[in-house]
């Protein structure tokens, strides 16, 4: 089985006041296929290297969140990829973004 090959990129984009975090993925070589999702980033101010992701969906739609946490030796995100593959976009790009000092609060 051939796994197809996938690249992510991430940034925070400031806008209306709000800080929003960008993931765009690109899944596939032959004939690749561009995803990008925005979501709303917000800080716990009640712990260290909290993060809530509020995804930025259609009005009619119920809002999708997710809580991640970045502190400490092992990072946690209340995401689906998470929970049942151990990591996902979310924790990664956040860690990314805070390894380069990107990620303020």
């Amino acid at each position: 089985m051939k796994t197809k090959e996938k690249s992510r990129t991430c940034k925070i984009i400031e806008e209306d006041g709000y800080r929003l975090l960008k993931i765009t993925e690109t899944i596939g070589t032959r004939d690749p296929k561009k995803v990008t999702i925005y979501y709303k980033l917000e800080n716990n101010p009640n712990a260290r290297n909290a993060w809530r992701l509020i995804k930025l969906i259609h009005s009619d739609e119920k809002p999708v969140v997710y809580d991640v946490n970045l502190f400490g030796r092992y990072p946690s995100c209340d995401c689906l990829g998470n929970t049942s593959h151990g990591h996902c976009k979310h924790i990664e790009s956040l860690q990314c973004l805070d390894n380069n000092g990107k990620l303020k609060k």
